[in-house]
């Protein structure tokens, strides 16, 4: 048998994403609160050896992924997505649109939309509310996170005021 931390290791690898330390308690056999201690350590070790590897986490969950300036260097590696190329279309409109409804969606992206959907709020990427007789789609902070839009500076559609009103004097 592997020792706690061999396993929240193991399983914070194969996950892939966010996991709840009920989770990894369910896994190693121990408790939440010594989760919780043990993620700590492997984070502080991975750091301290100055791992392309790190641990993000909270009070309730933990994320394992690659250090952000080693994840440029390596993406093209990366297996292709989980997503299917309407998943993200949906996902794109969802995230372009919001807050949108199901059934404007559905509309003009058929059916199988409902489907796309499902998963989008299983990949806590898209949340859904209810809106009278249907769902509100908005994209999720997580949606920020799995792709990286933090990090994205803000590119404003409109030009500066000084910057207009320099073509309409250009355009007379």
């Amino acid at each position: 048998m592997s020792d706690t931390k061999t396993l929240i290791e193991a399983a914070l690898f194969i996950a892939g994403r966010q996991v709840k330390y009920s989770e990894l308690a369910e896994v190693a056999g121990s408790s939440k609160e010594e989760i919780q201690k043990k993620v700590e350590e492997i984070s502080n070790e991975y750091s301290q050896r100055n791992s392309a590897i790190t641990i993000t986490f909270d009070s309730k969950k933990a994320l394992m992924h690659l250090r952000p300036e080693v994840e440029d260097e390596v993406m093209f590696m990366a297996p292709q997505t989980e997503m299917s190329q309407a998943m993200l279309k949906t996902l794109a409109v969802i995230a372009h649109d919001e807050p949108v409804t199901q059934t404007s969606l559905v509309k003009s992206r058929g059916t199988r939309t409902y489907y796309y959907i499902k998963k989008l709020i299983d990949m806590e990427l898209v949340s859904a509310r209810k809106h009278g007789r249907t769902k509100l789609l908005s994209t999720t902070s997580k949606f920020k996170e799995y792709f990286r839009l933090d990090e994205i500076p803000k590119i404003s559609t409109h030009p500066p005021a000084e910057e207009r009103t320099s073509r309409l004097e250009n355009m007379r």
